[in-house]
């Protein structure tokens, strides 16, 4: 098994340059599409452990391995392909993990394509038929499942397993402990160990890493609002929008009042594309605290 053997085998890497062979045959893509920003676009660990950071001038062939080939086309996405059927270990996956103020779009092999926010990490399995099988995902992210009945996705993340066919729904992160899932459209359920809920298009779940469920009235528009550039809230707490801003910009922001769980807010829209310093100094208007907003180190 190809993969099975692959920890201990050479990877080759071309760069910049390589060509894929003429008779290919993708059975299993990953592609992503990024903007702005100067360094690692995204960090890709494939199913053999090997991780490759790839940035905004890396093109063509990026790493080969018997039938498997890594490369980046001249339109900047990123397409994992494998020709040889015969050598598939179907439990194993690559994974994608984004960097700070770099979103990333991954398109499963029907047509299924996720949106994938910094932070957020996603597990897909390198099968052929990797859009039945269970995905992982860590850090909030926004589905569109292909519009085919056959085609069921299973998203499991932070505890809870999230089933969907032709859909489109969000997965945002609250705190520590806490999930959002916002049915747009389509069928979704949950599962939570012996719970199960079904969501309706509009209806948004809040989902404890202890199991409580919460329906919960929320903007959709609010909480899709990534989808646009813009960070925009309707009646949130500072804590969830100091979350999301922390995420994009990689910094931790401090604040000078103790914390109120009480206190919501309307903020924005406000294109991701300005400096943190604009951000910020909104978001001290707004609010009337005090805010700092501290660089983290590199991940």
């Amino acid at each position: 098994m190809l993969f099975a053997i692959a920890g201990v085998l050479l990877l080759v890497f071309y760069r910049p340059h390589g060509k894929l062979p003429d008779n290919h045959a993708i059975v299993a893509v990953q592609v992503f599409k990024s903007t702005g920003g100067k360094d690692t676009l995204v960090m890709i660990e494939l199913a053999n452990g090997v991780h490759l950071p790839i940035g905004k001038s890396d093109t063509g062939i990026l790493a080969q391995q018997g039938s498997s080939v890594l490369y980046r086309d001249v339109q900047g996405q990123i397409i994992y392909s494998h020709w040889d059927t015969t050598t598939y270990n179907t439990e194993l996956t690559n994974k994608i993990t984004t960097m700070p103020r770099h979103p990333v779009q991954v398109v499963l092999p029907d047509h299924t394509t996720i949106l994938l926010e910094p932070y957020a990490t996603l597990g897909v399995p390198i099968a052929p038929d990797a859009h039945r099988k269970a995905i992982e995902l860590s850090g909030p992210a926004y589905f569109s499942v292909a519009n085919d009945t056959t085609s069921q996705l299973s998203v499991s993340t932070n505890g809870l397993v999230i089933e969907a066919t032709a859909a489109e729904f969000l997965v945002k992160v609250e705190g520590d402990d806490k999930t959002i899932i916002g049915l747009v459209a389509g069928n979704a359920a949950v599962a939570h160990g012996a719970r199960f809920a079904r969501l309706k298009a509009g209806e948004v779940l809040r989902v404890s890493v202890a199991g409580q469920f919460e329906w919960i009235r929320a903007s959709l528009s609010s909480l899709m609002s990534f989808r646009k550039n813009t960070f925009y809230f309707s009646e949130a707490p500072l804590s969830i929008i100091k979350t999301e801003i922390e995420r994009w910009y990689a910094v931790q922001i401090v604040d000078d009042k103790l914390a109120d769980s009480i206190s919501t807010y309307h903020f924005g829209p406000v294109s991701r594309d300005l400096p943190l310093q604009a951000v910020m100094k909104k978001l001290t208007m707004l609010t009337g605290h005090s805010l700092q907003a501290i660089p983290l180190t590199d991940r």
